[in-house]
């Protein structure tokens, strides 16, 4: 119970410090930290690992964000892999995750900074899958039950990038998710507003198919495109896609079937 309650009040203090940082507008120059969620494959009543990994994790003196997820679908079982010394005790809020949501935080009190390098493990988490079959479930960094703060040993605030993550339970008859960063197939920005543009290279040559799908398998638009084995952009509008939300962009080669999730924001139509 000590544990908890000191937990609780250094997080508390950390949040609080950092808030006041973020007001003041003090930013540290360098690359956004970013945080991600691999996308998973999994069956009904499968325990799945989802790993959250980050890219220029340098000289971080504290983090602080929560994950969700649809709780009538996916089932709290744990955490594993916890990177930085962290404790399933002292770095997570757990009160909310009978809802799906958990919270993280976690700061280094000596100041001299943690370091990361690029795709390393933060923490990974386990849930059970309830269900059901062909479906596509989100699993959303969010701000409850505690903020999304980064700071660094200087105690400035610093701009993070957080990529959510899919679990694909069974084989959705029309989608495909790629389960690891394959910058083979790369849609740039993401999430974006007006128009991303989709970066493709070595998927081969020939003719080829650039399909979207809605999370629920419904296509969108088809497109035929001709690969030249060589790094190429294809653009697509916010005029192509229906409402905001998340979509399944899938290219089919001879070779194979490429997926990526694109978010969608909205242009204000």
């Amino acid at each position: 119970m000590m544990m908890n309650k000191l937990s609780h009040t250094r997080g508390l203090l950390f949040f609080a410090l950092s808030f006041c940082l973020l007001c003041s507008g003090s930013l540290s120059a360098q690359d956004d930290v970013r945080f991600y969620v691999e996308n998973v494959e999994s069956t009904i009543d499968e325990d799945i690992a989802l790993n959250v990994r980050v890219e220029n994790f340098s000289d971080i003196g504290g983090v602080q964000f929560s994950l969700e997820w649809d709780a009538d679908d996916l089932e709290f079982n744990g955490l594993t892999n916890l990177a930085l010394g962290a404790s399933e005790q002292s770095s997570f809020n757990l009160s909310q995750v009978s809802e799906g949501r958990l919270g993280y935080l976690h700061f280094d009190m000596s100041l001299s900074g943690y370091n990361l390098e690029d795709g390393d493990i933060l923490f990974t988490l386990i849930l059970d899958v309830e269900g059901p079959n062909n479906s596509i479930f989100d699993v959303n960094f969010s701000s409850t039950p505690v903020g999304q703060v980064v700071a660094n040993t200087d105690n400035n605030s610093l701009p993070a990038d957080y990529d959510d993550g899919t679990v694909t339970v069974g084989t959705p008859s029309k989608v495909a998710v790629l389960t690891t960063e394959d910058l083979r197939f790369v849609a740039s920005p993401n999430p974006f507003q007006d128009k991303t543009t989709l970066r493709i290279t070595e998927l081969g040559t020939g003719l080829a198919t650039l399909k979207a799908y809605s999370t629920t398998g419904k296509e969108i638009f088809v497109r035929t495109i001709e690969l030249t084995g060589r790094e190429q952009f294809v653009s697509v509008g916010a005029d192509e896609l229906p409402t905001a939300g998340v979509y399944i962009f899938k290219i089919e080669t001879n070779g194979g079937i490429f997926s990526r999730k694109v978010i969608f924001r909205g242009n204000g139509r």
